[in-house]
């Protein structure tokens, strides 16, 4: 989340790195309501100030006169409630629009608009020349029973597969073989609850720019993690470690979930799927 100091100081800044990433991002909606706020917080604090000096004035009244200040002062803190109320309405507002701008890039990424933008920095070795027509992962899968994506599709709709026999097998072998080498490496292993509340996604980036893509329990407004990370990541949150805890070096392996809004219905294979495992 980009520090509203920086907006505010240098929107031009901004505005020119986030052009580079050619997409929609609320900035001058924030820009405005950061003004708005700022316009609020000085109504707020002369308000406060005139209370001040009020609550000091009466001390020395007597009468109608004494009244009359006292009824001022009333309309005052009124005024001063309902522009408290604005500044938290706004505050909120800021931070969910905070939320959804991304990062600026680095000087050195240059502009496009996709792939065909991008630049070739440089190349390793050269792409594998087969003397034969290369099948499709999912093609040779399906030819040695280890892939089902019929029945997969059959269950649980577009997106989705079942491994069988020796593809299980080595789906929990890799999971067990790259859990064991992190543990051989000092890393703690955590298997962390794959329902997780709105405030640890938003802690992760997921939300509110990737909400999309989430699976979201409505009824328990709880989301279907897209990753471990955005579990680990909050692990820690709203904690104080002492310098001797640190670092924390944790490895998770959990099913990960997500909508993949982009991927075509007739997409094949077991990439973008909508559930899969990850260490």
């Amino acid at each position: 989340m980009l520090d509203i100091k920086l907006i505010r100081e240098n929107p031009d800044f901004v505005r020119d790195a986030l052009a580079k990433r050619a997409q929609e991002t609320p900035l001058e909606e924030l820009i405005s309501a950061d003004k708005e706020w700022r316009n609020l917080r000085v109504e707020s604090d002369k308000l406060k100030h005139l209370k001040n000096v009020g609550a000091e004035e009466i001390k020395s009244l007597k009468g109608p006169e004494k009244q009359q200040k006292i009824k001022k002062m009333t309309e005052i803190a009124e005024k001063i409630m309902e522009t408290d109320e604005k500044l938290k309405e706004y505050e909120e507002k800021i931070r969910l629009l905070g939320l959804s701008i991304p990062n600026i890039p680095d000087p050195s990424v240059p502009a496009g608009e996709g792939e065909k933008d991008n630049v070739e920095i440089r190349r390793y070795g050269e792409p594998r020349k087969f003397d034969f027509k290369p099948e499709e992962h999912c093609e040779i899968g399906e030819k040695l029973g280890i892939m089902d994506f019929e029945r997969g599709i059959k269950l649980s709709g577009s997106g989705f597969y079942a491994l069988k026999g020796a593809g299980a097998g080595l789906e929990r072998a890799l999971i067990n073989f790259m859990v064991e080498t992190h543990l051989k490496k000092g890393y703690e292993e955590v298997f962390p609850p794959l329902l997780v509340n709105p405030e640890v996604l938003f802690g992760s980036g997921n939300l509110p720019k990737f909400e999309d893509d989430l699976y979201k329990c409505e009824r328990d407004n709880m989301y279907m993690i897209p990753t471990a990370e955005s579990s680990l990541v909050a692990l820690h949150s709203n904690e104080f470690l002492r310098n001797d805890e640190l670092p924390k070096k944790y490895v998770s392996f959990t099913p990960c979930f997500r909508r993949e809004a982009g991927r075509h219905a007739d997409s094949k294979g077991i990439i973008r799927v909508h559930q899969f495992n990850k260490v």
